[in-house]
């Protein structure tokens, strides 16, 4: 069977599938991404082949094009914006989708597995009466951004002798633990996440425990490109008057803008050592909390964009972290150390973040669930 699986926008949203792309794989499957050009080295970096489509994109670029001015956050989006934002997207499709299908028609897929903002896959599929599988990444709040995107595509559909309700899925899979995951979302295939943050030598430090709790930190690609770099100066000076470990993940060549103190740098996949650490600091970003969700650890979230602030909240409610979103009390040294100790010292934190690893981990494999998605594209 041949699966083309389609992403858009950056390496965050092709990775919560590769574990379900390599499960197809490792079952003998044929599976190709395609995404734009400037994004063919993250599916060749996990191992699966590529195909570019339409142009490069930037979205650092936009993300600091369309911040308000003066904004030290993107904001959170209501369902005005994701409309606005489907409809934006929509014509990007609409002028690449051709593209895609002119290699979709000659490699001959059974179906295509796209991520939630992606959009030609879902035409492509449904002009060639193929299933449409929808990937998550997490927690689910993108209904408004469909209304936008199928208003905006219908024409497109028209040109393609298809109607906008065959852009439908025919399943959804789910990696989010269900106590996590928006109680409003279209029930999908539970799939247990498997963290997929790439591949690195493994240094000595990550096999053993500190003496001090030791506070991983990770903002993300876009925090930077939305807050400046001073949100990590606070958090780092706020962590620096405590006695933890402190490890922020980011290149060792960027160490610079850390000052001088003693402060972990690491670029290694979170996988190898979000277990080693105590606390993760981080935006709210699907695969910073889905990654460090599977360890088992409690948060102090920090949303900057989009769906940082729904991971962000669902955290916060459930008692498995902390949620800081106006953008003053983020850079607020004391309040920073008064959540870094109460999630460190009060056990509640600790306790109900390992229950969602549980959770998470006794959900079906994604070998298990990529059997079970093969026999129902053999059913369509």
């Amino acid at each position: 069977m041949r699966l083309l699986f389609t992403t858009l926008i950056s390496p965050g949203h092709l990775r919560p599938m590769v574990p379900l792309a390599w499960a197809l794989r490792a079952d003998g499957h044929d599976v190709v991404v395609t995404c734009p050009p400037n994004m063919v080295q993250w599916p060749q970096a996990a191992g699966l082949s590529a195909r570019p489509v339409g142009e490069a994109l930037d979205p650092v670029g936009q993300v600091r094009d369309r911040r308000e001015p003066g904004a030290r956050t993107g904001g959170r989006v209501d369902e005005d914006k994701y409309f606005r934002i489907g409809r934006g997207v929509s014509r990007w499709a609409s002028a690449y989708v051709h593209g895609l299908l002119e290699f979709a028609r000659d490699w001959r897929p059974d179906a295509v597995v796209h991520e939630p903002m992606e959009l030609t896959g879902r035409l492509a599929a449904a002009a060639l009466g193929v299933p449409i599988i929808r990937h998550r990444w997490g927690i689910e709040t993108f209904d408004a951004y469909d209304r936008g995107a199928a208003e905006g595509l219908a024409d497109t559909c028209a040109r393609l002798g298809v109607t906008v309700e065959e852009l439908l899925p025919y399943r959804i899979v789910d990696p989010c633990p269900p106590s996590l995951q928006d109680a409003g979302v279209s029930p999908g295939m539970p799939m247990r996440y498997v963290p997929d943050n790439g591949a690195a030598v493994v240094p000595d430090w990550v096999l053993r425990r500190p003496a001090r709790p030791r506070v991983l930190v990770t903002l993300g690609t876009m925090t930077v490109a939305v807050a400046g770099a001073s949100l990590l100066d606070r958090v780092v000076e706020a962590l620096r008057g405590l006695d933890v470990e402190i490890v922020v993940a980011m290149r060792e060549e960027d160490r610079d803008q850390l000052g001088t103190g003693e402060v972990r740098v690491s670029s290694l996949p979170l996988s190898l050592y979000a277990d080693t650490c105590d606390l993760v600091i981080h935006h709210g970003g699907s695969g910073s909390t889905m990654s460090t969700v599977v360890a088992g650890k409690s948060h102090l979230v920090l949303p900057q964009l989009i769906d940082g602030y729904d991971h962000a909240d669902a955290l916060h409610r459930i008692g498995a972290g902390i949620s800081i979103e106006d953008p003053d009390e983020q850079r607020d040294v004391e309040l920073l150390r008064e959540s870094v100790t109460a999630l460190l010292n009060e056990p509640g934190y600790g306790k109900t973040a390992w229950g969602l690893a549980e959770e998470n981990a006794a959900r079906p494999s994604p070998r298990a669930v990529a059997g079970e998605l093969v026999d129902a594209i053999k059913r369509y």
